[in-house]
């Protein structure tokens, strides 16, 4: 579609902006759309039906379109209307459920077996190891999990932090 100058004074502008070439403001080809936004936001410009040609036009237009209201398609419908497939046979779905119920299955048996791992140093641990060895001591242990602090509250924190 052809682009139609709108800024003051390109009205009835001829010669060449960019890759677009214009007489009397209006462009002698059909224009890409990135062309005609970037033309549009510097100097101002319309598609020669008259409508905006930048990109918060396009931002609006795609606002009035309505989504899709998925929660009213069964699984099929919404299967097609994000994979475009039209016709599923019922051995594909029956793989399909398969492959997800033994996905999922194994997931809940790795849940319940997986134990939360018991903290090698308790708070009161390594507020007796300050007392002993100072910062120092407690910087050693702090090496062990990758963390670092420069106060013997803060290296404690981030030892037990790194204990979880």
């Amino acid at each position: 579609m052809k682009l139609k100058l709108t800024g003051a004074g390109f009205e009835n502008y001829t010669g060449q902006m960019g890759v677009v070439f214009f007489e009397n403001g209006l462009s002698k080809y059909d224009v890409m759309p990135n062309d005609a936004i970037r033309i549009a936001s510097t100097i101002g410009a319309v598609w020669e039906n008259g409508d905006p040609a930048n990109l918060g036009a396009i931002h609006t237009q795609n606002l009035m379109t309505p989504a899709p209201d998925i929660r009213q398609q069964s699984g099929l419908e919404l299967l097609h209307s994000i994979t475009g497939h039209a016709h599923l046979n019922a051995d594909q779905v029956q793989q399909h459920s398969d492959q997800v119920a033994s996905l999922t299955t194994g997931v809940e048996k790795q849940e319940s077996t997986a134990k939360k791992a018991e903290p090698k140093y308790t708070q009161e641990a390594l507020e007796k190891i300050a007392d002993e060895s100072g910062i120092a001591g407690l910087r050693e242990i702090a090496a062990e999990f990758n963390v670092k602090g420069n106060s013997i509250a803060t290296l404690i924190k981030a030892i037990m932090n790194a204990q979880e």
